[in-house]
C-alpha cells in the first residue's frame, strides 16, 4: 500500500514539472510576441480554435512539407580568354624615285606617274588604248613613261602618224607609256604619300583637257614631270574625253559629269597623312573640272582646300563671266593658294569654243584681259606652241621655265624673270617675255 503511495506521489510530481516547463516556455513566447509588438498597437487575440470536432491538442501530428535537398553550385568555370586580336602593320612602302635618267645600258630616262580616272577600261587592248573615251567607275594606278635622252624641253616627241603603220613607237625616240597598272586606290594613296615625303613635300596634280586621250595625257604628265624636274609625287587626273576634234560637246558632257569624281580624288589627296601640299595644273576644259569641283568644297568647307599651296589654270575653256562672277570668288577664298592664269589671243582652239558657245572664253584675251582679284594674270599671246596655239603651256619652254617658278621656288609674277609687267586700266597683268 505504501508503495502505491509513493508511484502515485512521483506521477504527480512529475506532471507537475511538466506543467511547470509548459508555463515557461508559454511565458517566454508571450514576452517575445510582446516584444515584437510596436508601440502603441494591441496584441492581436488568436484567432478562436476551428478545427471541427477534433478537440484542440487531439489533432493529428503535422507532416513534415517535403523541402528537395539545396543543390550545391559547382563553382562557375571561367570562359577562356579571346584570342588576342592581332593588327598587322601597316605596308611600309618604299618610295620608288619618280625620275630615273638614262644610263649607259638604256639609252632612255624613266617617269613614274601616278593616275586616277573613271575611264571604262579595256584589259584585253594595246598600253595606248587600254582606257577608252567612255564613262565609268574610279581606279587609281600608276604608269611607267619613257623620255629619249635627246629629250627638248617643251617637246612631247611622238611617232608620226605614217609610221605608226609600219614601226612601233622607239623610247629612245618618242615619249611613250612603257607600263601601266591598275592598283588598289591604298596602295597608290601611300605610294604618293611616300613619294611626296621623300622628295619636297609636295604632290603635282595635273588635269587634260578636251580632245585628249588618256595615253595622251600620261605622256604629257611624265613629259612635264620631267622638264620641270619634279621631285615629288607626280600624279594626273584622266576625265573621260572621247579624244576627237569633232566631239566637242560630248567632252564637254563628259567634263559635267566628272566634277563630282573630281571632288572625290582631291578628297583622297587631302587625306594622305603626311599631309603635302598640293600642286595643281589643269588646262583647257580640265580647268572647268577642276574649278567647278574647287569652288564646290570651297563651299562645304572641305580641309582638302587648305593643303592648296598653287593652282595653275592654263587656256581654261570656261565661260569669262561665269568665271569671274561665280568661280573666282571662291577660289580667291583659298587665301594660302598662289592662283596664276595663262591666256593667249591666239588660240584658236578656244575661238572655236566660243564659236559654238556663244560666249567668250577666260583663255581668249581676244576682246582684252579681265583682272581678277587674287589671281595673276598672264599673257601668253606669242609664245609658241601646237597648230591651234592651244598646248603652250606644255609646249613652250618659256612657260615651262615659268611653271618651274611658281612651283618649285613660288614666286610671285613680280619675281619671275620670264614675265614682263604691263599696264592694263584696273591695275597690272603680266606677259610671257617672248624672245
Amino acid at each position: 500500500m505504501s508503495s502505491r503511495i509513493i508511484q502515485i506521489v512521483i506521477a504527480c510530481l512529475a506532471i507537475a514539472v511538466i506543467g511547470v516547463g509548459i508555463f515557461v516556455m508559454t511565458a517566454g513566447d508571450t514576452s517575445q510576441s510582446a516584444e515584437r509588438t510596436p508601440v502603441g498597437t494591441a496584441a492581436e487575440t488568436p484567432p478562436p480554435w476551428d478545427g471541427g470536432d477534433i478537440a484542440r491538442g487531439s489533432e493529428p501530428p503535422a507532416v513534415p512539407r517535403s523541402v528537395p535537398p539545396r543543390t550545391t553550385t559547382q563553382p562557375r568555370t571561367a570562359a577562356p580568354p579571346p584570342e588576342p586580336v592581332i593588327i598587322a602593320p601597316a605596308p611600309v612602302i618604299v618610295a620608288e624615285p619618280v625620275i630615273i635618267e638614262a644610263t649607259d645600258e638604256r639609252d632612255y630616262a624613266t617617269v613614274l606617274v601616278n593616275f586616277a580616272t573613271n575611264r571604262v577600261m579595256d584589259a584585253d587592248a594595246d598600253i595606248p588604248d587600254r582606257f577608252t573615251g567612255l564613262v565609268g567607275d574610279l581606279v587609281y594606278g600608276d604608269a611607267l613613261v619613257a623620255i629619249p635622252r635627246d629629250h627638248e624641253a617643251g617637246v612631247l616627241e611622238s611617232q608620226n602618224w605614217l609610221m605608226s603603220f609600219i614601226v612601233a613607237p622607239n623610247p629612245e625616240s618618242h615619249v611613250l607609256v612603257e607600263t601601266l597598272d591598275v592598283r588598289p586606290t591604298a596602295e597608290i594613296l601611300a605610294q604618293i604619300n611616300a613619294q611626296a615625303s621623300t622628295g619636297n613635300g609636295a604632290v603635282l596634280v595635273y588635269v587634260h583637257g578636251y580632245n585628249t586621250s588618256f595615253d595622251k595625257a600620261a605622256r604629257r604628265m611624265g613629259q612635264m614631270t620631267y622638264d620641270l624636274g619634279w621631285d615629288g609625287a607626280a600624279f594626273f587626273y584622266s576625265w573621260p574625253s572621247r579624244a576627237q576634234a569633232g566631239l566637242y560637246f560630248t567632252d564637254d558632257t563628259a567634263a559635267d559629269q566628272s566634277i563630282r569624281v573630281m571632288k572625290q580624288v582631291l578628297g583622297d589627296l587631302g587625306s594622305l597623312p603626311d599631309s603635302p601640299d598640293i600642286i595643281l595644273i589643269a588646262h583647257s576644259m580640265g580647268t572647268r573640272v577642276l574649278s567647278e569641283a574647287l569652288q564646290q568644297l570651297v563651299t562645304e568647307g572641305t580641309p582638302v582646300t587648305n593643303r592648296i599651296s598653287t593652282l595653275i589654270l592654263a587656256a581654261p575653256d570656261i565661260d569669262k563671266q561665269v568665271f569671274v562672277n561665280d568661280i573666282a570668288p571662291r577660289l580667291d577664298a583659298m587665301e594660302q593658294a598662289a592662283i596664276t592664269l595663262y591666256a593667249s589671243s591666239e588660240d584658236s582652239a578656244l575661238k572655236a569654243s566660243r564659236a559654238a558657245r556663244g560666249f567668250t572664253r577666260m583663255g581668249d584675251s581676244s576682246d582684252g584681259l579681265i583682272l581678277v582679284d587674287g589671281i595673276e594674270i598672264v599673257d601668253a599671246t606669242g609664245a609658241e606652241s601646237d597648230f591651234f596655239g592651244h598646248t603652250y603651256f606644255g609646249d613652250n619652254a618659256t612657260i615651262i621655265d615659268d611653271i618651274f617658278d611658281v612651283v618649285h621656288n613660288r614666286l610671285p609674277a613680280d619675281e619671275r624673270p620670264m614675265l614682263v609687267p604691263r599696264d592694263h586700266p584696273d591695275g597690272t597683268y603680266w606677259a610671257i617675255a617672248v624672245p
